[in-house]
């Protein structure tokens, strides 16, 4: 197989494709962090290999403590009135640590027996990924893009008969996050609370979407750049209030000073949003909105930042500052005209 054919193969409409073929493949490497697609695609491809209550040929692992040999056993033994039987493994590190006994058996795998594994991480180096890779199709699922949440999220939302605007959408990530899973659920209970109406409102997001820690601290940090202390002061008593700890809050700022020291350093050289966004992992739309509050510091200033909260969270683990005020004085001073540039 040549290697641009295996680049295909790690991609969901290859997935697709395979799951409609009348000879999909034995066996199957569900990987990556997207939490949500890796449980929709597992759950289909269950479904579509077994029947539903049939514990005779469908079994289940998970963890690391699973035993390869087990596993061969298993798979060598003949399906129960049926043609197949399904092994579905998880979380199993197989492809992380040494696991020769089932990479060397999936060389020549039982013909009535189908594998999926689903993993967090993997080593393409590893003998299973390689053993996988000759036989089987290989899924990465990484988070959507910015223009996949869009038409997924519309999606759902029109088969319950709701419309929603490109505007409103972008209001329901801002309050929600990008996370899949914290969108389900937010998009069901938006669904709920509208009745018989079916255009979405901003005010609809407003008054039942959960807002996340980490979309406050990203208006507090908007607030420090452009300079609103007492908002930026004012947001992080609501996630004292909401019960976030002061230092998952300090791990948040620390991620949103990286980043737009990121963005600020990787703009000097490339202009463009989007060759920019896939270069740090975030959207267009969200790298424009970094570019924004970065151009308020300068970079010696982002980098002090840094060493700062750094500091300072060691500081309130050893007891020696209280961690509420630790992160109070990052707001104060990184909110001051005397870091700001702008």
């Amino acid at each position: 197989m040549a290697d641009k054919d295996k680049d295909v193969k790690l991609t969901r409409q290859w997935l697709d494709k395979e799951l409609k073929s009348t000879t999909p493949s034995k066996v199957y490497l569900l990987f990556g962090t997207e939490e949500y697609l890796k449980r929709f695609y597992k759950n289909k491809m269950v479904s579509l290999f077994s029947d539903e209550g049939d514990t005779m040929n469908f079994t289940s692992f998970e963890g690391k403590a699973t035993d390869p040999l087990q596993v061969i056993d298993l798979a060598e033994t003949m399906p129960f009135f049926k043609e197949n039987r399904l092994i579905l493994i998880e979380d199993s590190g197989f492809f992380k640590k040494s696991c020769d006994e089932l990479a060397d058996y999936l060389k020549e795998p039982s013909d009535t027996t189908y594998f999926i594994f689903v993993e967090k991480e993997i080593d393409k180096r590893s003998r299973m990924y390689k053993a996988v890779q000759k036989i089987g199709t290989i899924t990465e699922f990484d988070p959507p893009t910015e223009d996949m949440l869009i038409k997924w999220a519309a999606n759902i939302l029109s088969k319950s008969g709701k419309k929603i605007t490109g505007p409103t959408l972008e209001r329901l990530f801002d309050q929600c996050g990008t996370s899949m899973d914290a969108l389900s659920m937010e998009i069901s209970k938006l669904i709920d609370y509208m009745g018989e109406r079916d255009v979405v409102e901003i005010s609809d997001i407003e008054a039942i979407c959960t807002v996340e820690p980490q979309d406050r601290v990203f208006d507090m940090v908007d607030a420090m750049s452009a300079g609103r202390q007492r908002e930026a002061l004012e947001l992080y008593y609501d996630l004292i209030a909401r019960k976030v700890e002061p230092l998952a809050t300090m791990a948040l700022v620390v991620r949103q000073f990286n980043l737009m020291l990121q963005v600020k350093e990787l703009g000097r050289r490339v202009s463009n949003n989007g060759a920019l966004a896939s270069m740090v992992g975030l959207s267009p739309r969200v790298v424009g909105l970094y570019r924004d509050k970065a151009r308020h510091y300068t970079t010696e200033v982002l980098m002090e930042a840094l060493e700062e909260c750094a500091s300072l969270s060691r500081d309130f683990k050893s007891g020696l500052i209280d961690d509420k005020i630790a992160v109070e004085m990052v707001i104060i001073k990184y909110s001051s005209k005397e870091k700001r540039t702008a």
